[in-house]
């Protein structure tokens, strides 16, 4: 028997994926909040709901997506009752549908769906309309041509018994699809009787109430599908969207202008004389006269100039093209920057992917699927990634010449002890570095190497007491004579649209004394030294934590330093760009003697 059409059903939506994969986009926006012919793609997930008449929605969020999610629905959808949660680790969609669980523990049933899946027909009517009353619950299922990439589905005697994650055996063909009804206490207490973590291959949520000895129907969808998880699923999702629902022009076309019927041009949007936008494009902005639009997604508020030929190409919001920019497309071996990895992308014709605010000159061509991130202006031809995102610093001899003052400084701090015994400055300072300075600069214990360690080994020596006036007397003097390394601040001025970050063997308390001093401190959005990480360099610790708090991958940072061996070396390993300040080992990728020459590297990235 079948489950009547009206049953009351709270639907859980899955949107707390970052988009990690999906950069340059979602670096400036949620990616389940893309637009597609005039609306995000989120919103038509709740038209679905909303059409079969489920109007109780919760949408499982991540910390950085819930407002944008929360206020962009709330006003759209005033009539639906639409619940935020947050999923603060991500442990896969099972544990974001458990992150609900206050609101949907006293349903009988749930609907799930997953938020960055696209479908050429809505998925939940046909659920509904297999459902039986008796049944646990409902799994989607379609063919595919490679099982051992999916969750596959063991079947017996025409009845889903298991749900096999990425098997090397696959038992079937038939992959599961991210949408589903549960039956919630089974759903819920097979989750309770898992152990999620970091790492785990992930369980899909029909799985836990088929561990339950639960009875799911299933039934076999048959269309096509994308995921919007990197940066030409846009084009992938724009076109499955045209071809479910049509092309339509809302905005205002030259009458010399040709605009076919597989493309969507959006309220406000302008087509200019003689353009020609065509093969499932979508355009929500101004396109200028004699312009070629083929296969292309324009967003909002972007202008291409005369003459262009943007083909297969992702143009991001508030782009300004100038006049006969032309995107290559021929893929043949080209690659683009995913994540952390350069993948080959899944199509013949892919051309450039331009993220929000980005200026390309006139007369500029890009070759094939490059990726432009944010805000960037382009002079040049895109002949590779634009994807700078962070640029981080040694201190000493990097930023500030720490080494031309430094035995200036020293003989400050003997001069205050020389005073509380009966030796001389001289003497002593001769003392500390052979006795003392000398056996721990081995040491990797930043406590050891710190300066007021060793001063109050010497100062112990020869009882004498005040050691704070000594050390304070050495900082005083550094600061006093500190200078900054040639056009650092103009750099650092000019570097502002990127990260910031300074990673040092200094304690905190001597870094920043030495920042301030110069005026440089707020200039960086993180300061990583030796007394946060426990060690000296090189250690890997330093960058690894720089880009986990900054949320960048060693690919998208330029790491500056002095000494390769200590600054460089375990980055470059990483895959950062390295630049060795006053250095002449010819390790890094660049040398550099005036940071006026960082910038020109960072100018042509």
């Amino acid at each position: 028997m079948l489950l009547r059409r009206n049953h009351v059903m709270k639907a859980v939506l899955v949107a707390a994926g970052s988009g990690t994969r999906f950069k340059p986009y979602s670096l400036t926006k949620s990616k389940v909040l893309t637009p597609f012919l005039g609306k995000p793609l989120l919103f038509y997930h709740l038209d679905d709901f909303k059409d079969n008449d489920i109007n109780d929605v919760v949408i499982v969020c991540n910390r950085d997506n819930a407002m944008e999610i929360a206020n962009s629905t709330k006003q759209a959808y005033p009539d639906m009752r639409i619940a935020i949660v947050i999923q603060d680790q991500q442990l896969g969609p099972s544990d974001a549908i458990q992150t609900a669980e206050r609101l949907i523990q006293d349903e009988e049933f749930i609907l799930f769906k997953y938020a960055d899946s696209m479908h050429e027909q809505d998925l939940v009517k046909p659920m509904l309309d297999v459902f039986e009353d008796d049944s646990d619950g409902v799994l989607t299922l379609r063919e595919v041509g490679d099982p051992s990439r999916y969750g596959i589905a063991r079947l017996q005697n025409d009845r889903v018994i298991e749900i096999v994650e990425k098997p090397q055996n696959p038992p079937s063909n038939l992959a599961v699809v991210g949408i589903g009804i549960l039956r919630t206490e089974k759903f819920l207490t097979g989750l309770k009787k898992d152990k999620l973590y970091k790492g785990k291959k992930e369980v899909v949520p029909q799985e836990y109430v088929l561990r339950e000895g639960g009875k799911l129907t299933h039934w076999v969808y048959n269309g096509k599908r994308t995921d919007l998880g990197k940066p030409w699923d846009v084009l992938l999702t724009n076109k499955l969207l045209l071809e479910r629902f049509g092309g339509k022009i809302e905005g205002s076309v030259d009458p010399t202008a040709k605009v076919d019927e597989t493309c969507y041009v959006a309220r406000g949007a302008v087509i200019g004389k003689n353009a020609v936008v065509t093969n499932y494009s979508s355009v929500d902005g101004v396109v200028r006269d004699g312009t070629l639009v083929e296969g292309s997604v324009i967003m909002k508020d972007s202008q291409v100039g005369l003459r262009c030929v943007i083909a297969n190409s992702v143009i991001g919001e508030n782009n300004k093209i100038g006049d006969e920019v032309e995107t290559k497309d021929n893929v043949k071996d080209a690659t683009v920057f995913v994540k952390d990895k350069d993948e080959k992308p899944p199509m013949e014709k892919l051309g450039l992917m331009t993220g929000k605010d980005v200026i390309i000159q006139p007369n500029l061509h890009s070759k094939p699927a490059k990726v432009v991130y944010p805000g960037r202006n382009i002079k040049e031809h895109i002949d590779k990634d634009k994807i700078l995102r962070a640029v981080i610093f040694d201190a000493d001899d990097t930023l500030y010449l720490t080494g031309l003052v430094v035995k200036e400084s020293d003989m400050a701090a003997m001069e205050y002890l020389a005073k509380q015994c009966d030796k001389t400055a001289e003497e002593l300072h001769q003392e500390w570095r052979e006795r003392f300075v000398q056996e721990l600069q081995t040491s990797t214990d930043p406590k050891k190497r710190h300066r007021f360690h060793s001063l109050r080994l010497l100062a112990t020596r020869h009882n004498i007491k005040d050691i704070e006036g000594a050390y304070k007397a050495f900082l005083q003097k550094l600061t006093d004579l500190l200078r900054p390394t040639p056009g650092i601040q103009d750099a650092l001025t000019e570097l502002k649209p990127f990260k910031l970050a300074v990673m040092t063997e200094d304690p905190e308390e001597t870094t920043k004394a030495k920042l301030m001093k110069l005026g440089m401190t707020g200039f960086f959005d993180l300061i990583i030294t030796s007394d946060q990480i426990g060690k000296m360099k090189p250690d890997k610790a330093y960058f690894d934590t720089i880009c986990k708090q900054l949320d960048v991958t060693p690919r998208e940072c330029i790491v500056v330093g002095d000494n390769y061996d200590k600054d460089l070396s375990l980055p470059h390993q990483d895959g950062a760009l390295t630049v060795e300040f006053g250095g002449a080992t010819g390790k890094a990728d660049h040398t550099i003697h005036d940071h006026e020459e960082l910038l020109e590297i960072v100018k042509n990235l």
